[in-house]
């Protein structure tokens, strides 16, 4: 026999002329008895953290140097005695009158001179021979007498030169030695150490080794060994170690180094703080010397005394001496004690510690000192920071106007500035300034711009932190991507946890509102748990946390009464709602929320029936007009219109003012129309015109069945074709189409319909049955209910097997079995049906196939049970 693929019927069914509709389940608004108040997400959701202050800098680097004090050789002296020989004079000392002199008579002649101190007809005399007897014996004594009255006479130069002769001469005599160390003592006054000769002997090298620091005063002194010196080295010798050991008494030092060992006494005790005698101070700061090195440590031994006067009054004289050392002992003062800052400056006139006295300033938080007056130094920066430190962001931006070479973080302070001062033509000229040069400090504030302008989206973008990325997406209503910022935020924080229960109350779950929370008890936690468990319809506990925020939150008192009012209401104990917006409208009538305790009392009228209240609201407003918003007057307009009460009605509309927004207009209106029915088609024109789309909708209705109760069908049918796509009410097009007759445009409506709601194949169905329309069951075989799916199918099948459509008929009756639909006895009926029909049409196999679903118990009349078992015999043998 012939065989029907039901692959065929099934591709038919769902692949075919007809759309595979999703059968999610749609749950159309649920209608109460009043309306009831739900949490007002809109006034909660808003939050703004301001921007985070930028960080200016805590101190500024004064240009102060370590101030470097120290002992080393102040006061120190060279050696100034040299060895003096002690010769006789041969004779009277003075050549013969007659004939030349010989290399011994100048001699003699040189040497008294040189006995009775008159030295420079003595070195006349040496010079003298040693050009005309270079040979003489006497020559290399001469040159040392030469050497010593050049050292004695300060030239140190020719001293040298001719000391170093008579050390260098191959011939020993007695004093070639003193002659080395006078040349090594000769060199030091040059500046020019004569480390060959020193060498040769100890106590010469390791006393040019000290004076270049190559080893210390321990070390020298360890070293020296003054018995093997002779006069007059030896008595120097003892000097130095009187230097190195200036508190020891050592003897044998000469009287001429007393004056070296007091500076030197004196500059120790200053370091190591000890009190000094004004007098020796004074004495030794005469000295030409020493005098400038040792001002420079007393100064600073002042200082270290805190004794700031006596410093300041002695710097104005060092000031003269040293301008760069007493700047820096000034800078010292000031850096230690701000207090003498200024002091300092007026005692020294130097610039530079007029700089140095703000600077000083900064660091110790003088900031309305400097804002005032970091102008005179020109001291921009320092005078911008401090202003931004105050809050005063007008004279951050006038000190920046005039400072130099800014760097990033100025940038972000000045920024920062105008931003708090909304400043926005010169934000944005500065900040294009900084586009190509510091791109991402120009794409993180323009982002600021963006947020402090609740452009939100924008913000979100561009901002680099992620708790303001958080708070613009929760401000923008994408709570889901608020939350996922929020959690890339590591930091746990109250502030964190209030854009978390924010974003969650958006979201409509109140309960993680609630665990989020649940840790903090400020007024804005209380609050939002508040409308958390009024979201919950958890009313009591709701009550609860509003009137503890009555008791000790003064700033959340008003946003308290309302909800409290309306927790009550929703409730239903309507006597504590009203209670409660009459006491919000007393205690604040100027409240942001006024309109919604006036909205709040209309609804209990519209509950209680109350007219005392409604009379009540309504002498409110007309005695305050300026209190109600519109909204409440086109509600109580609308109360008083069912109540039949038309002049009040119209008083409340002719409060509303002419400038109103669309939509008030609109209602108002639609409202007109309802009073003045033979206007209405204007009335009702104006809403489609401005209105909003549900105010458009309902126009458009009312204007068709204005026109169908006229009895002006073909105008209806006019509007309807006009206005078509404005109506949002499906149902009520519905209900128009089928008293218009247009089945087929309803037909197209309901499948559109059903295509994002199945549930509409309820209303196909029932179109179906009660006007007898096929078309409409093939639209109800896609309905979630199976029942009705079942009736639907078996009309179906009823009908397209009576047409004689078998290919039809068994495509309908398959949708039972591939959905599994089977509810009896249906079901049954419709499997024997099928099962029939391909049995007549020699379709055996597939018969069989069918007949296997049929229960027989629910075939009702004789004719068909006795087909039943037809087909049956026939499907025994087919095996």
């Amino acid at each position: 026999m012939k065989q029907i693929s039901f692959s065929k019927w099934a591709y038919s069914l769902f692949g075919g002329s007809l759309i595979v509709y999703s059968l999610g389940f749609f749950y159309p608004q649920s209608t109460f008895s009043k309306e009831e108040i739900i949490v007002p997400i809109e006034i909660v959701n808003g939050y703004f953290l301001p921007k985070f202050k930028e960080k200016t800098p805590e101190k500024v680097a004064l240009d102060v140097k370590p101030i470097e004090v120290s002992a080393d050789k102040i006061g120190f002296r060279l050696p100034n005695q040299i060895y003096r020989p002690e010769e006789k004079v041969s004779g009277s000392g003075f050549p013969l009158a007659c004939g030349q002199p010989s290399d011994k008579d100048i001699y003699n002649q040189a040497l008294y001179y040189f006995k009775k101190n008159e030295l420079n007809s003595a070195l006349a005399t040496f010079l003298t021979l040693i050009k005309k007897y270079p040979q003489s014996p006497y020559s290399l004594k001469a040159k040392y007498y030469i050497g010593y009255i050049y050292f004695i006479q300060k030239d140190y130069a020719s001293a040298y030169r001719y000391f170093k002769e008579v050390c260098s001469s191959p011939i020993n005599f007695a004093w070639k030695k003193f002659a080395c160390y006078n040349a090594i003592i000769s060199s030091l006054y040059l500046n020019k150490p004569d480390y060959s000769l020193a060498n040769k002997y100890p106590f010469w090298k390791n006393l040019l080794l000290w004076l270049e620091d190559k080893i210390s005063d321990q070390q020298l002194l360890k070293n020296l060994n003054c018995k093997n010196l002779e006069v007059p080295y030896r008595e120097y010798c003892l000097y130095l170690k009187a230097y190195l050991n200036p508190f020891l008494t050592v003897a044998g030092v000469p009287t001429e180094y007393e004056e070296s060992l007091t500076i030197r006494r004196t500059v120790l005790s200053l370091l190591l703080g000890k009190e000094v005698k004004p007098l020796t101070i004074l004495k030794i700061l005469k000295d030409p010397i020493e005098g400038k090195k040792v001002e420079f440590i007393y100064i600073y031994y002042l200082i270290n005394k805190k004794k700031y006067e006596e410093a300041i009054n002695l710097l104005k004289d060092f000031y003269q001496k040293s301008p760069k050392k007493a700047v820096e002992l000034a800078k010292h003062i000031a850096k230690i004690s701000p207090f003498y800052a200024y002091k300092v400056y007026e005692a020294l006139k130097a610039p530079e510690l007029l700089k140095f006295y703000f600077k000083v300033l900064y660091n110790y938080g003088y900031y309305n000192y400097l804002e005032k007056y970091a102008s005179i130094p020109k001291l921009y920066k320092l005078g911008a920071y401090s202003s931004y430190r105050l809050d005063h962001y007008t004279l951050v931006d006038k000190y920046f106007q005039n400072a130099t070479k800014l760097l990033k973080n100025d940038y972000r302070i000045w920024l920062d500035s105008l931003l708090r001062k909304k400043n926005w033509e010169k934000y944005e000229f500065i900040l294009s300034q900084i586009k190509d040069k510091y791109p991402k400090i120009y794409k993180e504030f323009l982002g600021w711009e963006y947020y402090y302008k609740g452009n939100w989206k924008e913000s979100a973008k561009l901002l680099p932190y992620n708790i303001y990325k958080a708070i613009a997406f929760l401000n923008a209503g994408e709570y889901k991507k608020s939350i996922e910022y929020l959690q890339k935020e590591k930091l746990r924080s109250y502030t964190k946890a209030l854009i978390l229960a924010k974003d969650y109350l958006g979201l409509g779950q109140f309960e993680k509102v609630l665990e989020v929370l649940k840790n903090y008890e400020t007024p804005q936690a209380l609050y939002l748990k508040g409308l958390a468990y009024f979201g919950l319809g958890k009313y009591k506990e709701a009550i609860e946390v509003f009137k503890k925020l009555i008791e000790t939150a003064p700033n959340y008192k008003p946003d308290a009464y309302l909800k409290l009012a309306d927790a009550y209401y929703n409730l239903g104990d309507y006597k504590l709602a009203e209670k409660y917006y009459l006491e919000y409208i007393k205690k604040f009538p100027k409240g942001k929320q006024l309109n919604s305790a006036y909205l709040g009392l209309i609804n209990v009228y519209i509950i209680t029936k109350d007219k005392n209240l409604a009379e009540l609201v309504y002498n409110i407003v007309i005695k305050n007009p300026h209190l109600a918003k519109e909204e409440v007057l086109i509600k109580l307009a609308k109360i008083f219109l069912k109540e039949g009460k038309i002049k009040k009605a119209l008083h409340l509309l002719a409060l509303i003012p002419n400038d109103t927004n669309n939509y008030i207009k609109a209602e108002k209106y639609l409202i007109l129309a309802e009073i003045y029915k033979g206007n209405a088609p204007w009335y009702l024109e104006k809403v489609i015109k401005i209105g909003l789309p549900q105010q458009q909708s309902t126009a458009v209705l009312k204007l068709i069945d204005y026109y169908l109760k006229k009895g002006d069908k073909k105008k209806a049918e006019e509007i309807l074709k006009k206005y078509e796509t404005k109506i949002t009410d499906m149902k009520k097009l519905i209900e128009i189409y089928i008293k218009l007759g247009k089945f087929y445009h309803l037909y197209n409506l309901l499948r559109e319909l059903i295509a994002a709601n199945p549930q509409y194949t309820e209303i196909a169905y029932n179109i179906a049955k009660k006007y007898h329309r096929i078309e409409f069951y093939q639209l109800a075989v896609y309905s979630p209910n199976p029942e009705i799916v079942m009736n639907s199918v078996y009309t179906l099948e009823k009908y397209y097997f009576k047409k004689k459509d078998i290919e039809n008929g068994l495509k309908y009756a398959m949708i039972l079995k591939i959905r599994k639909i089977k509810i009896e006895p249906t079901y049954s009926k419709a499997m024997f049906l099928a099962a029939y029909e391909l049995y007549k049409a020699g379709f055996l196999s597939d018969a069989c196939n069918l007949i296997k679903e049929v229960n027989k118990k629910y075939l009702s009349s004789p004719e068909e049970k006795l087909k039943y078992e037809e087909i049956k015999t026939d499907c025994s043998k087919e095996k």
